[in-house]
């Protein structure tokens, strides 16, 4: 019998479901069903084939969706790419361990150290992005380790739990029309503004200000999807002309589920390429509030002059948003 080894399978990856060599995966693994979606299909659009009996795991994302076309279009085609694949350790009455070769030259019996020594000698050591998990952001995919128990929130223990080996989606593509984004400090000389005021309008200038005018009475203008960020409007704080005032906004990473990339500065130098092992030492202190589960977290900071609110990532160690917001915005959040 052929020995299993899926790191010749990284290849497939950003492939097709119906590819030739994808199918021939599906026959080399024993798999008679094929990736489909749920009905009705939802946001992420994702595919799940789970090979319980060989311990792998295989993932596919709809291709209208990994393409970031319009949102009427996502999850209407049948078309689905090779996005992910995971192998575990094994985990009781659920899937057993993956017998095969090691992708990497890796062990089960590895210890994070040993690991990391492996990984340095096969020349992936600068594209470490370390976390609970550690994260390797290679040219052509992403390889996550997650080590033993497999539950973050618990002391790490000798042995790797599960590897999984993916893409991300395709970039978003750079907004030619935009060329100028208002600095954070600019941003945050702007709370209490109103919309219809020249020098918010001018900050915005790029983003189609006369629409985030019209908008403003929602409190929450939405423009993620097209620009990367959300404008907040708060009623209850109204800015000299009586409309609501400007109380902060959300700043999103590219193509975080089909969003468009803020390309404008950061608060305190970050980067949405930053890992959360990070934050704490780029902010300077503590956070008010630190929460996390297995794939995201959430960090707070009640600042002297503003809130800053920072969603990351732990599943590829990356911020996924940065919001500032004025001081006294969501004191309801504080002590949660």
């Amino acid at each position: 019998m052929t020995t299993k080894d899926v790191e010749k399978y990284f290849a497939l990856l950003g492939c097709l479901s119906t590819d030739e060599g994808v199918e021939a995966m599906f026959k080399e693994l024993g798999v008679k069903r094929r990736p489909i979606l749920a009905k009705p299909p939802k946001s992420p659009y994702e595919a799940i084939l789970r090979i319980s009996s060989q311990g792998i795991l295989l993932s596919f994302t709809e291709q209208n969706y990994w393409q970031k076309l319009p949102p009427r279009l996502h999850g209407k085609s049948d078309n689905l790419v090779f996005a992910n694949i995971a192998i575990t350790s094994g985990i009781p009455d659920v899937m057993r361990r993956y017998d095969g070769l090691m992708p990497f030259g890796l062990d089960w019996s590895d210890t994070r150290e040993a690991a990391r020594a492996k990984m340095e000698a096969a020349g992936y050591g600068g594209s470490l992005h370390a976390y609970k998990r550690d994260s390797y952001w290679l040219p052509y995919f992403n390889a996550r380790l997650t080590y033993m128990p497999g539950d973050l929130a618990k002391p790490e223990i000798p042995g790797l739990f599960d590897i999984s080996v993916g893409i991300l989606s395709p970039p978003a593509p750079i907004l030619e029309r935009v060329s100028h984004y208002p600095t954070v400090d600019v941003i945050r000389s702007l709370f209490g503004a109103s919309a219809n005021e020249e020098r918010f309008r001018e900050a915005f200038r790029d983003f189609e200000p006369d629409d985030l005018v019209r908008a403003v009475e929602r409190e929450a203008v939405d423009r993620k999807r097209e620009y990367g960020f959300e404008l907040y409007f708060d009623p209850r704080r109204p800015a000299p002309d009586g409309t609501p005032g400007f109380v902060g906004i959300d700043m999103v990473r590219d193509r975080l589920s089909d969003y468009q990339c803020w390309r404008g500065d950061l608060p305190f130098g970050l980067s949405f390429d930053d890992s959360p092992s990070v934050l704490i030492e780029r902010v300077g202190v503590q956070p008010d509030h630190w929460e996390e589960n297995i794939t995201w977290g959430v960090a707070r900071w009640y600042l002297p002059d503003f809130l800053l609110w920072i969603n990351f990532d732990i599943l590829d160690n990356r911020i996924e948003s940065v919001s500032i917001l004025a001081t006294g915005y969501r004191d309801d959040l504080l002590g949660s």
